[in-house]
Protein backbone atom coordinates (compact mmCIF):
# COMPACT_ATOMS: atom_id res chain seq x y z
CA UNK A 1 0.00 0.00 0.00
CA UNK A 2 1.35 3.23 -1.16
CA UNK A 3 0.28 6.58 -0.17
CA UNK A 4 0.28 9.74 -1.98
CA UNK A 5 -0.83 12.91 -3.58
CA UNK A 6 -3.92 12.57 -5.93
CA UNK A 7 -3.50 13.72 -9.17
CA UNK A 8 -5.59 14.76 -12.24
CA UNK A 9 -5.33 11.31 -13.71
CA UNK A 10 -7.02 9.76 -10.81
CA UNK A 11 -10.06 11.83 -10.57
CA UNK A 12 -12.31 8.94 -12.00
CA UNK A 13 -10.70 6.64 -9.47
CA UNK A 14 -11.34 8.92 -7.29
CA UNK A 15 -14.99 9.12 -8.13
CA UNK A 16 -15.60 5.17 -8.13
CA UNK A 17 -14.35 4.96 -4.31
CA UNK A 18 -16.78 7.90 -3.57
CA UNK A 19 -19.60 6.12 -4.93
CA UNK A 20 -18.78 2.41 -4.63
CA UNK A 21 -18.08 3.52 -0.41
CA UNK A 22 -21.54 5.71 -0.52
CA UNK A 23 -23.46 2.68 -2.04
CA UNK A 24 -21.95 0.05 0.43
CA UNK A 25 -22.14 2.09 3.64
CA UNK A 26 -24.64 4.72 4.15
CA UNK A 27 -27.54 3.21 1.41
CA UNK A 28 -29.87 2.23 4.53
CA UNK A 29 -28.88 3.91 7.24
CA UNK A 30 -29.36 6.93 5.68
CA UNK A 31 -32.64 7.93 3.89
CA UNK A 32 -32.44 6.63 0.13
CA UNK A 33 -33.14 10.15 -1.42
CA UNK A 34 -29.91 11.63 -0.17
CA UNK A 35 -27.94 8.68 -0.55
CA UNK A 36 -28.65 8.98 -4.35
CA UNK A 37 -28.24 12.76 -4.03
CA UNK A 38 -24.49 12.53 -2.65
CA UNK A 39 -24.07 9.39 -5.14
CA UNK A 40 -25.09 12.17 -8.17
CA UNK A 41 -22.59 14.42 -6.41
CA UNK A 42 -19.58 12.36 -6.50
CA UNK A 43 -20.34 10.90 -10.04
CA UNK A 44 -20.17 14.77 -11.43
CA UNK A 45 -17.85 16.07 -9.75
CA UNK A 46 -15.09 17.79 -11.31
CA UNK A 47 -12.41 16.46 -9.52
CA UNK A 48 -9.61 18.19 -10.79
CA UNK A 49 -11.16 21.64 -10.11
CA UNK A 50 -12.32 20.25 -6.59
CA UNK A 51 -8.27 18.87 -6.06
CA UNK A 52 -7.13 22.66 -7.06
CA UNK A 53 -9.96 25.07 -5.16
CA UNK A 54 -8.33 22.22 -1.88
CA UNK A 55 -4.46 22.50 -2.11
CA UNK A 56 -4.83 26.55 -2.78
CA UNK A 57 -7.02 26.70 0.81
CA UNK A 58 -3.94 24.55 2.54
CA UNK A 59 -4.92 20.96 1.84
CA UNK A 60 -5.03 18.25 -0.15
CA UNK A 61 -6.08 14.78 -1.60
CA UNK A 62 -4.46 11.96 -0.40
CA UNK A 63 -4.67 8.18 -2.11
CA UNK A 64 -4.12 5.16 -1.06
CA UNK A 65 -2.64 2.98 -3.87
CA UNK A 66 -2.99 -0.81 -4.00
CA UNK A 67 -0.98 -2.39 -6.54
CA UNK A 68 -1.72 0.20 -9.12
CA UNK A 69 -5.40 0.85 -8.49
CA UNK A 70 -6.55 3.72 -6.06
CA UNK A 71 -8.31 2.13 -3.28
CA UNK A 72 -9.04 4.95 -0.72
CA UNK A 73 -8.51 9.13 -0.39
CA UNK A 74 -8.54 11.42 2.19
CA UNK A 75 -9.70 15.01 1.66
CA UNK A 76 -8.37 17.20 4.34
CA UNK A 77 -8.13 21.33 4.88
CA UNK A 78 -8.70 23.87 7.01
CA UNK A 79 -12.28 23.67 9.13
CA UNK A 80 -15.33 25.35 7.08
CA UNK A 81 -17.20 24.84 10.45
CA UNK A 82 -18.42 28.65 11.37
CA UNK A 83 -17.59 28.06 15.61
CA UNK A 84 -13.92 27.03 14.83
CA UNK A 85 -11.24 29.09 13.70
CA UNK A 86 -9.53 27.74 9.91
CA UNK A 87 -6.28 29.33 10.57
CA UNK A 88 -5.78 27.09 13.98
CA UNK A 89 -8.58 24.50 13.16
CA UNK A 90 -8.10 21.63 10.59
CA UNK A 91 -10.64 19.60 9.00
CA UNK A 92 -11.53 16.07 7.27
CA UNK A 93 -13.78 16.48 4.74
CA UNK A 94 -13.97 12.94 3.57
CA UNK A 95 -12.12 9.51 4.15
CA UNK A 96 -13.53 7.00 1.53
CA UNK A 97 -12.38 3.73 0.97
CA UNK A 98 -13.47 0.60 -1.05
CA UNK A 99 -15.22 -2.05 0.45
CA UNK A 100 -12.85 -4.98 -0.03
CA UNK A 101 -9.71 -2.41 1.44
CA UNK A 102 -11.27 -1.46 4.48
CA UNK A 103 -10.02 -3.26 7.99
CA UNK A 104 -6.54 -3.55 6.31
CA UNK A 105 -4.75 -0.19 7.61
CA UNK A 106 -5.30 1.75 4.58
CA UNK A 107 -7.46 4.58 6.35
CA UNK A 108 -5.43 5.06 9.46
CA UNK A 109 -2.87 5.09 7.33
CA UNK A 110 -4.42 8.14 5.46
CA UNK A 111 -6.20 9.81 8.20
CA UNK A 112 -2.30 10.18 10.01
CA UNK A 113 -1.25 11.29 6.43
CA UNK A 114 -3.11 14.08 6.59
CA UNK A 115 -3.18 14.96 10.21
CA UNK A 116 0.56 15.02 9.96
CA UNK A 117 0.08 17.79 7.49
CA UNK A 118 -2.36 19.69 8.86
CA UNK A 119 -0.26 19.39 11.77
CA UNK A 120 2.94 20.44 8.98
CA UNK A 121 1.11 23.35 8.29
CA UNK A 122 0.51 24.89 12.35
CA UNK A 123 -3.32 23.60 12.77
CA UNK A 124 -3.73 22.83 16.38
CA UNK A 125 -6.67 20.48 16.41
CA UNK A 126 -8.39 18.57 13.32
CA UNK A 127 -11.97 17.23 13.26
CA UNK A 128 -14.45 15.69 11.02
CA UNK A 129 -17.70 14.71 10.84
CA UNK A 130 -19.66 11.44 10.65
CA UNK A 131 -22.89 9.88 10.16
CA UNK A 132 -24.44 9.91 14.17
CA UNK A 133 -25.55 5.89 13.77
CA UNK A 134 -25.57 2.66 16.00
CA UNK A 135 -24.69 1.16 12.87
CA UNK A 136 -22.10 3.52 11.42
CA UNK A 137 -18.46 1.24 12.00
CA UNK A 138 -16.22 5.04 11.41
CA UNK A 139 -17.04 5.50 14.94
CA UNK A 140 -15.15 3.01 16.75
CA UNK A 141 -12.20 3.31 14.43
CA UNK A 142 -12.14 7.34 15.36
CA UNK A 143 -12.38 6.95 18.85
CA UNK A 144 -9.58 3.97 18.91
CA UNK A 145 -7.43 6.41 17.10
CA UNK A 146 -8.03 9.18 19.96
CA UNK A 147 -10.65 11.45 18.58
CA UNK A 148 -13.47 12.32 21.27
CA UNK A 149 -16.91 13.22 20.45
CA UNK A 150 -17.93 16.76 20.65
CA UNK A 151 -21.36 17.59 19.00
CA UNK A 152 -24.16 16.33 16.90
CA UNK A 153 -25.75 18.12 14.05
CA UNK A 154 -29.65 18.00 13.90
CA UNK A 155 -28.94 17.21 9.72
CA UNK A 156 -30.88 14.93 7.58
CA UNK A 157 -29.53 12.50 8.55
CA UNK A 158 -27.79 13.39 11.62
CA UNK A 159 -24.15 14.10 12.14
CA UNK A 160 -21.71 14.21 15.14
CA UNK A 161 -18.36 16.06 15.14
CA UNK A 162 -15.16 14.25 16.12
CA UNK A 163 -11.94 16.24 17.07
CA UNK A 164 -7.96 15.05 17.96
CA UNK A 165 -5.56 17.25 18.95
CA UNK A 166 -2.56 17.59 16.75
CA UNK A 167 1.26 17.37 18.05
CA UNK A 168 3.05 20.38 17.79
CA UNK A 169 4.87 20.87 14.50
CA UNK A 170 8.06 23.35 16.35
Amino acid sequence: MELRHATAGDAVSLSGVHVETWRATYVGQVPDRHAEERIAVAQERDWVTHQERRVVAGGGVLAAVDDGDVVGFCEYGPTEDDDDDPSRVGHIMRLYLRPQSQSRGAGRMLLEAACERLAARGFDSVTLWTLDDPRNRAIGFYVHLGWSREGVRDDDPPAVRYRRRLPSSS
